[in-house]
């Protein structure tokens, strides 16, 4: 191939109908442009876990995951987050402040990418990566629930 014909076939080239073969639709050059919207999108998506969240203590907490579950006629979004830093001796008033702030700040900004609008948030910190619902006394956890209220987090005590 001369390297004219190259630039002139780059995939970069304007979308533009193709004559179409006898009983189809004419092709459009947008599939590379798909392409590329769904990977960064995926990539984007992907980037969620294990993003850093600045908290009011000034330490930061890592998403581990959000598990989705009904209880009863409750709709539960647990969200999982690491913070190394809750395995030393700290203040739990500190660490409430950082709970509601993940509820009031990150997990209400989250509604919509979840299946249903849930009626309890579950907030956890746990000093390292654990599997759900697995008991594990060697690692340091907080948990705190949340029920939805006009928009606000509303603590609740377990």
């Amino acid at each position: 191939m001369k390297p004219d014909m190259l630039s002139r076939n780059s995939v970069a080239e304007p979308t533009r109908d193709r004559t179409a073969p006898a009983g189809r639709a004419p092709v459009r050059r947008q599939s590379w442009l798909f392409i590329l919207l769904a990977t960064v999108a995926g990539s984007l998506q992907a980037a969620t876990a294990g993003e850093a969240i600045h908290l009011p203590s000034g330490e930061t907490a890592l998403l581990q995951e959000v598990i989705e579950e009904t209880s009863g006629e409750d709709r539960v979004a647990r969200f999982r987050f690491i913070a190394p830093w809750v395995a030393g001796t700290v203040d739990y008033a500190v660490v409430a402040v950082d709970m509601e702030s993940l509820c009031q700040t990150y997990a209400l900004s989250r509604m919509a990418d979840l299946e249903s609008p849930p009626t309890r948030i579950i907030v956890s910190l746990a000093q390292n990566e654990t599997e759900f619902a697995v008991a594990n006394p060697e690692i340091t956890q907080f948990f705190e629930s949340y029920t939805l209220s006009e928009g606000l987090c509303i603590w609740e005590p377990f």
